[in-house]
Order: C-alpha cells, then sequence, then structure tokens
C-alpha cells in the first residue's frame, strides 16, 4: 500500500485498475490542452510585502476618499464653533409718516391736527450667544427725530430737529429651558463626537485595506508555491515517461505503463493550468487594492516573501485589553453612546419651563445734533436700567418635549446594547482566532513531519523504478502525494498568516504592530498638505498621501 493523498487515506491495491482507467481518461483530455501548460510569465516585477503595503496606503482610492471624509467631519465640527462667535450688527432706516391726529392725539400734542415727520434711526451693536445660553447686545442706537410738533420759531416754522442716542447693554439669560450649557453646547458636543467617530471609520478603513491587501499578498503567493510545485510534479512525471519509453524500446516494458505516465504529465498540466489561472486572479485581487491597472506592471509581481511568523504568546486577556483601547469599532461604538447621552441631556432640559432673567443698562442723551446727543450719553448723567423675568410654560404638559425624551431614553438603551453586543462580538472573534492561531501552529509541525516522510518516500521509490522493483504508476502515487502535502504545507502557512491579520483587526492593533499608528493632529497636517499640493488636471496625486510614522516592517516576522 502507498501513501497518496493525505486527506484520502491510504490507496488500496485494488484501485489500481481503476485508477488506470480514469489515467488513460486524463490523457485523452489532456490531448485537447497545451502540452505544456500556458508560457510562464515573464517581467515579474519582485514585491515585498512592506513595499507592496507602502503602495496600498499610496495609491488605494478608498483609503484617499475615506481621507477627505474625514477632513469634511473635523471641519464642520469646528464649525460649531461658529455659534458663540461675536456679531457685528448695523443697520440704518428712514421713515417717513403724514397722518390725522385723533382728537386724544391733539390733546397729547399740543393741539397739532397733522402729523408730519420724517425720521432716521440708525443701530450698531455686538451680539453673541455665550455657552451658558445667554444672549448678550452692547450697542448704541441714534434716533434723528424731525418733525413739525416743535414751538414756532421767528420764522414761523413748527418744525423740531432732534438727536436721541442710547449706549447699553442686554442681557437674557435662561434660567431652565436652554440654560446653562445643556442645549448651547449640545451641538458643539455632537460635532465634537462626529469628527472623533470620523478619525476612528478612517483608522477602520486603513486597516481593512490594508488586512485585504495582506491577504491578496499572501493568496499571489500561494498561487505561486501550488505553480512551483506542479512544476516539480511535472517533471517528475516527464522523467518517468522518458524511462516508461525507454524500457518500452529495450522490451522491458508496456505501452500501458507509456500511457499512464502520459496520462500523469496531462493531468498535472491540467491542474498546473488551473493554478496559473488562480494565480491571474489573485494578482488581479493584488493590483486592485494597490490602485494600479495591468497596464501599471505588464509583467505583474512576484511575492518574494515567506509566511513564515513568529507571533508572541499573547494570551486572551492582553488582545482584550488592546481591543479596548484600540478596536475601531468599539471605540466608534462609544462614541455613539457618548452622542447619544449628549442628545439625552438636551431632550431633558427642553421637558423643563422656561424662564428667562432679562437686564439691561445703558445711558441716555438728547440733543440738537448727533455730537450734542453723545457728548450728553457719555457724560453719564441720564442712566437708565431695568432687570425683569419671564415665564413660560407649555399648557399640554411638552407634547413634544416628553415625547422626544422618551425616544432618547430608548435611544440610548438601544446602543448600550449595542456596545455589550459589540463587546461580545470581539470577545468570540478574539477568542476563535487564538485557537485558530494555535491549531494552525499545530497543523504546520504535522505538515512538515509528512512533507519530509513523503520526500524520502520519493526519493526510495524512484531509485527501486530504476533498478526495476516498482512501476512509473507507484512513483507518480507518491508524488501525487508529497504534491498534496507541499500544498497543505503552504496554504497553512498562509492561513497562519490570515489568522493573524484577523487577530490584529479583532485588537485593532494593525496599525500599531506596523509602527502606522497617528493621531488626529497628524492626520490633520497630513490633509492640509495634501490640499494644499498643487494638482494636476484637478486630480489628487495619490502618492501625495503617506500617513505619518510609516513603518511597515512587522518585528514578529522571523
Amino acid at each position: 500500500m502507498a501513501l497518496s493523498n493525505p486527506r484520502n487515506g491510504l490507496r488500496q491495491p485494488s484501485e489500481r485498475w481503476r485508477s488506470l482507467r480514469l489515467a488513460l481518461a486524463f490523457a485523452i483530455f489532456g490531448a485537447l490542452l497545451p502540452l505544456h501548460g500556458a508560457e510562464p510569465s515573464k517581467g515579474k516585477k519582485p514585491l515585498k510585502l512592506d513595499d507592496y503595503l507602502r503602495m496600498v496606503v499610496e495609491r488605494n482610492e478608498t483609503i484617499q476618499a475615506q481621507l477627505f471624509g474625514t477632513e469634511s467631519s473635523r471641519q464642520r465640527a469646528l464649525a460649531e464653533r461658529g455659534a458663540f462667535e461675536p456679531e457685528w450688527v448695523s443697520s440704518a432706516t428712514r421713515e417717513a409718516n403724514k397722518r390725522r391726529n385723533t382728537t386724544e392725539q391733539q390733546r397729547n400734542l399740543a393741539g397739532v391736527p397733522i402729523l408730519d415727520e420724517r425720521n432716521n434711526r440708525f443701530d450698531s451693536a455686538i451680539e453673541q450667544l455665550t455657552p451658558t445660553g445667554a444672549k448678550i447686545r452692547l450697542g448704541y442706537t441714534l434716533n434723528n427725530f424731525n418733525n413739525n410738533l416743535g414751538p414756532v420759531s421767528v420764522t414761523g416754522s413748527t418744525r423740531s430737529d432732534e438727536w436721541q442716542g442710547f449706549a447699553g447693554a442686554t442681557v437674557t439669560q435662561p434660567l431652565l429651558k436652554n440654560g446653562w450649557g445643556a442645549a448651547s453646547l449640545a451641538a458643539l458636543r455632537i460635532g465634537a463626537i462626529n469628527s472623533e467617530s470620523a478619525f476612528q471609520e478612517y483608522r477602520r478603513q486603513l486597516m481593512v485595506t490594508l488586512s485585504q491587501a495582506e491577504a491578496a499578498y499572501w493568496g499571489v503567493y500561494f498561487a505561486q508555491e501550488q505553480s512551483r510545485f506542479l512544476d516539480e510534479s511535472v517533471s517528475v512525471a516527464e522523467s518517468i515517461l522518458h524511462d516508461s519509453r525507454e524500457k518500452l524500446k529495450a522490451g522491458k516494458g508496456s505501452e500501458l505503463e507509456v500511457l499512464e505516465a502520459e496520462a500523469g504529465i496531462a493531468l498535472r498540466h491540467t491542474k498546473r493550468n488551473e493554478a496559473q489561472q488562480r494565480s491571474s486572479e489573485a494578482m488581479s485581487q493584488l493590483l486592485v487594492h494597490s490602485g494600479q491597472t495591468p497596464g501599471d506592471q505588464p509583467g505583474g509581481y512576484v511575492a518574494i516573501d515567506d509566511p513564515n511568523l513568529v507571533l508572541p504568546h499573547a494570551g486572551y486577556e492582553e488582545s482584550w485589553r488592546s481591543a479596548v483601547e484600540l478596536n475601531p469599532d468599539y471605540l466608534m461604538q462609544h462614541k455613539k453612546l457618548e452622542e447619544a447621552l449628549v442628545r439625552l441631556g438636551f431632550a431633558k432640559n427642553q421637558r423643563l419651563p422656561e424662564l428667562n432673567l432679562k437686564g439691561s443698562a445703558g445711558l441716555n442723551g438728547l440733543g440738537l445734533s448727533a455730537g450734542d446727543a453723545w457728548d450728553e450719553t457719555t457724560s453719564g448723567d441720564f442712566p437708565s436700567w431695568s432687570i425683569g423675568a419671564e415665564f413660560r410654560l407649555p399648557l399640554g404638559g411638552g407634547i413634544r418635549g416628553r415625547h422626544e425624551l422618551e425616544a432618547m431614553r430608548a435611544t440610548v438603551l438601544q446602543t448600550q446594547f449595542q456596545l455589550q453586543g459589540m463587546e461580545t462580538q470581539i470577545a468570540n472573534a478574539l477568542n476563535n482566532t487564538l485557537k485558530k492561531l494555535r491549531i494552525t501552529r499545530a497543523t504546520i509541525d504535522d505538515y512538515d513531519t509528512m512533507v519530509r516522510f513523503n520526500e524520502r518516500l520519493l526519493k526510495t521509490e524512484r531509485e527501486r523504478l530504476l533498478v526495476g522493483k516498482v512501476e512509473g504508476h507507484r512513483v507518480l502515487e507518491v508524488e501525487a502525494g508529497l504534491f498534496e502535502v507541499k500544498q497543505g504545507m503552504a496554504d497553512a502557512r498562509v492561513q497562519l498568516r490570515r489568522a493573524a491579520i484577523e487577530l490584529y483587526l479583532a485588537e485593532g492593533s494593525t496599525l500599531k504592530r506596523r509602527g502606522m499608528e497617528f493621531t488626529p493632529n497628524d492626520l490633520r497636517d497630513q490633509t492640509r498638505r495634501l490640499l494644499e499640493a498643487p494638482k494636476k488636471n484637478s486630480r489628487v496625486e495619490p502618492s501625495s498621501y503617506v500617513p505619518p510614522k510609516l513603518n511597515l516592517r512587522e518585528t514578529q516576522k522571523r
């Protein structure tokens, strides 16, 4: 009995004739295929993982788009500060009024039957909303009254021209509803939270893209290894075919052995063509993540890094602490809870009755000219002030405020449960990935043992073939078994890297492990340089953005 395929177990001798019939079928099918498979690609450029990930960061369109989305959220958060920006307000009004006065009006206006006035009103002030919700106004008002209510002059005219000024300040401070920051600061706080969430979303997108790109890189590596193993397999099959033909010429072999060797070659050519197709698909994914087209590198790339990885024996607790500190999904969910709590505080404030404290203080002035009115105002001889309160209470109990408060309470509970669900997902992902790493390490050790055994077995069987102790089909079976375990070994090594990628994603440590972690200020500076850089044809140059502290060398690599 011979060990042919570790996944199918041992092949029994009774299966030989069935295998032979299958081999003949493959020989016929292989005649329809190119005898030597596809031409090996030429002009491929060697590519290290570090260099590839650098290209991804510099060229990937998704990362570039998310960068500007983060900047947009940051600018909107800064815009909310404008709510407390002082404003200069000025107005000028010219009014004309001519009317007949009623008896009562004539009595009040010294018997003047017709009022004829031409007035000018000027007003300038600085207004501001404060974080406490108070509205402050500091300004100067100047009114020019020109009417026919004056005493009769020597010329017989009754028109008067007076200037009245007032300089002062007014303050309206909400004491309950809209007061003390719960309402006035809500938009500012929500804007800051959304900006922080956008920063975490950028980190998440960068980590996901880098992880997908690295997985694509190892996909190319596995396709290359598979093609290499098949090339070795074809070489062994061709040598057996040559020996079978020589034996047939010498009268020591049979045509059946030659056909069996030809079928073995055809089968391997078929598998090699399939592997080359998978290699092409993997290369396509590699180019997509790095923002390249086939025309950018017609020959493609060769993945030259090895997937061997020595991981620190980190336990669950350490990985969990990393996830709490770095996982962007977890941090964004926390920000959603913070936003919900801010909105809940605003909703509670809006349920309060409205009680506003109002006050004003100023100086009055009057004169025959604007200058005279200003001089009298600034003299301080005619002060004025007022203070009072205004109260408002919805007679229906505040229908809108009541229901909005209940809605926000439900939203807070929803967000809290979502946060708990996120913690559960991360905990299970960490536990599952750590187990996968341990199992995959053990699998690699097992495959290593099987590879050594099958290599020695193939060497022995080829030596026995030379002295005529075994037939060619036996060597082909052993070689097929070696191919399977080599392929399984390469796949397990790639799966170890992919499990590590999953672990880093669950921990949120992808950027930290590659020395790419950055702060919002770092990202802001990079975005500013990108926006200020010259643009060709109004398009962003992909290579103009490189994340700060870019150091892609992984310290855990063997």
